[in-house]
């Protein structure tokens, strides 16, 4: 059985009994799109149809048996002259398809034919189907591949196996093909001679004296088609004279020599040693261990027997957010100039930035969206410093004098200076998407923990040492913050510098990338800080979840926080009682000396899973198991320690992980609960008529700061309030008057909104309420 390549007419010439060859098996000789299956018959059980010019496969066999190698098509894809009535017909026209099955039908060779469906090659431009065809190239020997594997061992490879992914390339390659039948490009070197024979000639110089016709039609023009062809040269033994092949290189031979002929190899040695090798290569994977990185290696290795670079960073491809490739007939193809305009170029590089690249990166305007939460949450920190410090007239000192600084401050100093510690460490090594990684947690500690912190400090009107130092504290922050992500966001970081550095007369440059890379200042790095603090967000993060546990939103107060937690991380949040209590909104916080007064577990073996392993055994394994003191087998578990189980016979020797097991919580009723790394935090979720009240106080301050911006009223503007609405208005108002026109800037509060310049209707659990605000002139 045989695809036969579309329009090949030998078939009755070169039927071939090969007994080896199991004849239900397709050997593909080319053309096999067309859906025809073409059985051929002949004698024994073994015949198959060779098509030795018009597929691989078949190429090999008909070498292996001495067949004559013939390719019937031109460059074209027609038939070439010698081949009767198929002579310039196309192979891909169905008419010369149904052309050659007939002629096979018409001498008997035909027994069968269906259509079905194949995958087939096509031209990614033009949708044209591709047929296999023979042609001769020019090849290197690569009988020396153990000179470059042996210098592969001396580049940092990242990931790191890309290592053995060159090694296996090195290992399994053939000869390098280095010719291309194209018209432009590289102009191979080579002269062919009458007799069979070939010269490579070295240079422009020793192509000169070997001239004897075309050089004054050379001189003077680049060393390409079709100049270059005019030149004829004498062979320098035999005196024959030869000409150029017609074929052009490989682009992996200019791709590979760059090392050498872009830094004056010939010309400057000195220069060329200056910077040979290379520090970094970055190219996408796919194909370049057998293309650039191999013809970079190829090249260095004959020359100078070392690597041309000493870091090698490699990358997946860029698919789209499906992980399909990306295509202009597909539809999902995103031009760059439209992604730039659209998502932003800062975006776009956060996002490339912050990719593994081991990873495909999925690229569109849904990821997009996400990175740019980012930059928004970098600006808005920004916007929030620069509003208050202009109210303010706020200036940075150059060497602000932190030591009587509280600890949040020094927190935030010290974070920055861990953070550029780190992004040194992470640039160095390439390692960029960590970078991003961090990069992300600090902006996050910046926004959501010191600003949000430390508003009050900010919002105060007298400018006091404590207020000055949290101006200086947030400065600090983001001054380094953007300089350090410079290179990654140039242009947003760009505009906070000019206006952060405007009217500074100290350490200022025209632009943020003039700077020098920010330095780790000891004297502000504090690690126990950085730990206290880090424990107690911890605490925050878990007291959130218990919340979201027990689908109580942040707004409403609440009772009691319980925490069990060591001594240590228990003085952490005794230290820094008042900033647990405020972010997660509780009055009072209770610590408990044993985890079980807050959570206990259920523990049972994964028999499903247990059961395919140990089979009958599992009923010893847990009979054993039950033997255990359950706190100590909790213990056990939660530390990812081996439970062994073990006869005393020894006959049953089995060691059981904490993947075998399986543990279900139990919360005390009455309360919600979280736990990580050995802390646990719960909160009472009984709300009280009073706490009910006060819930509601807060979500009426949230409704009119949200009418405050979409008011367009400046931060600093003071503003009269009215509300209209539910029952409990009056007795909210009684408890907590003082408290929302603290926080929203208010004036008076009055129930009614008559005399509001600006009116909205909201919901507050479940309740409507009408709410307006007037500025106070």
């Amino acid at each position: 059985a045989q695809n036969i390549n579309g329009g090949y007419p030998h078939i009755n010439e070169n039927l071939l009994n090969i007994n080896s060859v199991d004849c239900h098996r397709v050997i593909d000789g080319g053309k096999d799109s067309i859906g025809k299956d073409i059985v051929v018959a002949g004698e024994g059980t073994g015949i198959v149809h060779i098509a030795p010019g018009c597929g691989s496969i078949d190429n090999k066999i008909a070498r292996k048996n001495q067949l004559v190698e013939i390719g019937p098509l031109d460059e074209e894809s027609k038939f070439l002259d010698g081949f009767g009535q198929f002579k310039g017909k196309l192979a891909t026209s169905e008419d010369t398809i149904s052309l050659v099955i007939s002629e096979i039908s018409k001498r008997g060779f035909l027994l069968y034919e269906e259509k079905y469906p194949h995958v087939y090659p096509h031209c990614w431009r033009s949708g044209d189907e591709l047929v296999y065809r023979t042609v001769d190239e020019w090849y290197i020997n690569m009988d020396w591949r153990n000179e470059i594997k042996n210098v592969v061992k001396d580049i940092k490879w990242i990931p790191d196996w890309g290592h053995d992914r060159e090694i296996e390339w090195l290992d399994n390659m053939g000869d390098w093909m280095i010719s291309k039948k194209r018209f432009w490009g590289l102009a191979i070197p080579i002269w062919i001679f009458e007799d069979g024979t070939f010269y490579v000639v070295g240079s422009k110089e020793e192509l000169k004296n070997l001239a004897v016709e075309g050089w004054d039609e050379f001189e003077g023009n680049s060393p390409h088609r079709p100049w270059i062809d005019k030149v004829k040269i004498k062979h320098p033994i035999s005196g024959l004279i030869g000409s150029r092949v017609k074929d052009v290189g490989n682009p992996w031979l200019d791709a590979g020599i760059v090392p050498f002929s872009t830094l004056k190899y010939f010309s400057d040695r000195e220069y060329w040693e200056k910077w040979f090798p290379a520090d970094f290569v970055v190219e996408c994977f796919p194909g370049q261990f057998r293309n650039w990185f191999y013809s970079l290696l190829a090249m260095s290795v004959v020359l100078e027997n070392k690597a041309p670079f000493k870091t090698l960073l490699g990358h997946g491809l860029v698919k789209d957010e499906t992980g399909r490739d990306m295509h202009k007939s597909w539809g999902n193809a995103i031009w760059f100039d439209d992604a730039a305009e659209k998502m932003g170029v800062d975006v776009m590089r956060w996002l490339y930035a912050s990719q593994n690249p081991e990873q495909n990166l999925l690229f569109g305007y849904d990821a997009a969206n996400e990175a740019r939460k980012n930059l928004i949450t970098l600006w808005n920190t920004y916007a929030f410093f620069v509003s208050y410090a202009n109210i303010d007239g706020f200036s940075p000192k150059e060497n602000f004098d932190f030591s009587d600084s509280p600890k949040v401050d020094l927190w935030i100093v010290s974070k920055t200076n861990e953070f550029i510690k780190d992004s040194v460490n992470y640039y160095s090594t390439f390692q960029l998407f960590k970078f991003m990684d961090n990069a992300e947690r600090f902006l996050n500690d910046m926004s959501n923990w010191y600003v949000r912190r430390n508003r009050r400090r900010f919002w105060k009107t007298e400018n006091d040492v404590d207020k000055i130092s949290a101006y200086h504290s947030l400065y600090y922050a983001i001054i380094r913050y953007i300089k350090v992500m410079a290179p990654i966001i140039p242009f947003i970081t760009e505009k906070i510098y000019n206006n952060l550095s405007k009217g500074l007369k100290h350490n200022v440059h025209d632009s943020v990338h003039h700077e020098l890379f920010p330095s780790v200042d000891s004297n502000l790095y504090d690690k126990s800080i950085i730990s206290e603090i880090d424990v107690v967000k911890n605490m925050v993060s878990l007291g959130r979840s218990a919340r979201n546990k027990a689908n109580i939103k942040i707004r409403q107060p609440l009772l009691e926080l319980y925490i069990y937690a060591s001594n240590e991380f228990s003085k952490y949040a005794l230290q820094n009682k008042d900033d647990i209590l405020d972010e997660l909104n509780v009055k009072d916080i209770i610590f408990v000396e044993k985890e079980k007064d807050l959570i206990d577990y259920n523990v049972s073996l994964n028999f499903k899973d247990l059961g395919k392993v140990y089979g009958d055994k599992i009923k010893h394994i847990f009979k054993k198991i039950n033997l255990i003191e359950k706190d100590k087998l909790i213990s056990m578990l939660k530390s990812k320690k081996d439970v062994s189980i073990i006869d005393e016979d020894n006959s049953i020797d089995i060691k059981l992980s904490k993947e075998d097991f399986i543990l279900n919580a139990v919360n005390p009723e009455g309360l919600s609960v979280s736990t990580s790394n050995n802390i646990v935090v719960g909160i009472k979720t009984h709300i009280s008529d009073e706490l009910k009240l006060e819930g509601l106080a807060r979500d009426i301050i949230r409704s009119i700061q949200n009418l405050r911006k979409d008011s367009g009223l400046e931060i600093e503007d003071r503003i009269n309030i009215g509300l209209e609405g539910f029952d409990q208005l009056s007795d909210i108002l009684k408890v907590h008057k003082n408290y929302i026109m603290t926080e929203v800037l208010g004036k008076k509060i009055d129930l009614g909104v008559k005399n509001c310049n600006f009116i909205d209707v909201v919901k507050i659990s479940g309740l409507k309420l009408r709410i307006g605000i007037s500025k106070v002139n």
